[in-house]
């Protein structure tokens, strides 16, 4: 079982520095304020570093709506105030 799967995310982070952690990850560019954000989103929401990143990046540059497969993004984006479309169905209606 994955730390995701487990949800132990939170758990794993409080026991290390997250620099340290995050230190073997070759990352993009991303602001200052999107990592501490990101850090924040894994935290409350048990999302992987791709994911958080993601949506603190939508949520400071002002993203309203994300188009994922990945049900990870369900609770988030609703607490987040983000539309997830994450069917076919959905980006229609969008339209």
């Amino acid at each position: 079982m994955s730390v995701c799967e487990s949800r132990q995310i939170e758990v794993t982070l409080n026991k290390h520095d997250t620099e340290t952690f995050l230190s073997p990850l070759n990352l993009l560019q991303i602001p200052a304020p999107a990592i501490t954000l990101g850090l924040d989103f894994m935290k409350k929401y048990n999302l992987l570093p791709n994911d958080a990143f993601i949506l603190a990046t939508c949520k400071l540059q002002g993203i309203a709506v994300l188009a994922s497969f990945d049900s990870d993004f369900k609770n988030a984006c609703v607490q987040e105030g983000i539309v997830l479309i994450n069917n076919a169905l959905q980006l229609e209606a969008f339209k």
